[in-house]
């Protein structure tokens, strides 16, 4: 396959002429998907994917960034010709399993086609967490506290992280966030999460563990993907709807196994502070 080069003369797109490195300092963690096969064998759906109609589109989204990847690493620009015939390979590759192509298949191609901007990295959170530190020491400059840059840090981080995934749900644990910028602990970043999630920047769509065994899942309601056409805002309806106060308490009522009324003092408690958690509760029939 051949593309166009920026540098007025053609190549293959299947040799590495620049790490990311190379290009900029904030590609340098960037995944080294230099061909479309491997661009396809990232992106892959599972049989999960397939059955799964928004899972599928998420995979074609991912794809298209990966494609962003080749681009950028072999410094060539792909026409809509070239990405329509990387992506018929893509959906060959999905066999034994079958896409069929409709017209929902292909408004998700060119949607990840024209709406990718971020490629594919190593480790996404290290990427975001890099933009953020640079965000908002332009904004926010030296004199800060500790805690509001580090607050300022999270809330541009996870806008990032919303970013690289579109307008889906994105995961995350106070973990991650530990080992990406040591300087808090896990505990304190679980403060500073409650923190943007009271004030509304962000809402919790499914509950994880502070130990981070079971990253939460997120999403940043103010980001422009989802208002970016009628799906996506739907989409941020359900998710909205999902994560409102009277689902939040029915799932938390599914821990308990027997029927009955719970009065206050049922009721499980262990704070970040807390190092003991009050027995298995009682149910008030």
């Amino acid at each position: 396959m051949t593309m166009t080069n920026n540098n007025s003369h053609e190549q293959e797109g299947t040799q590495l002429t620049s790490t990311g490195a190379d290009i900029d300092p904030r590609l340098s963690n960037i995944k080294p998907i230099t061909t479309i096969d491997q661009a396809i064998e990232e992106t892959k759906p599972t049989p999960e994917d397939l059955a799964d109609r928004e899972k599928l589109k998420m995979k074609i989204f991912h794809f298209g960034r990966a494609l962003l990847n080749v681009e950028i690493l072999n410094e060539i620009e792909m026409t809509p010709e070239e990405k329509r015939a990387a992506f018929n390979q893509w959906l060959k590759r999905v066999d034994p399993f079958e896409v069929e192509w409709d017209d929902e298949i292909e408004q998700a191609f060119i949607d990840a086609s024209t709406r990718a901007d971020i490629p594919i990295f190593d480790d996404p959170v290290a990427y975001c967490f890099l933009m953020a530190k640079e965000a908002v020491a332009e904004k926010l400059g030296p004199e800060v506290s500790r805690h509001e840059r580090n607050l300022g840090i999270l809330d541009c981080a996870l806008y990032e992280l919303q970013t690289l995934t579109g307008a889906h749900p994105f995961y995350i644990s106070v973990k991650l966030l530990e080992k990406n910028f040591g300087e808090y602990s896990a505990k304190n970043w679980w403060a500073l999460l409650n923190k943007l999630e009271f004030n509304g920047t962000i809402r919790r769509i499914s509950k994880g563990t502070i130990k981070g065994r079971r990253a939460s899942e997120f999403a940043y309601p103010k980001h422009p993907c989802w208002i970016a056409d009628n799906k996506a805002k739907a989409k941020l309806r359900d998710l909205l709807e999902q994560a409102s106060p009277k689902n939040r308490v029915l799932k938390a009522l599914k821990k308990y196994r027997n029927l009955g009324l719970m009065t206050n003092n049922d009721l499980p408690s262990k704070s970040p502070d807390s190092k003991e958690t009050r027995k298995t509760p009682k149910l008030s029939l």
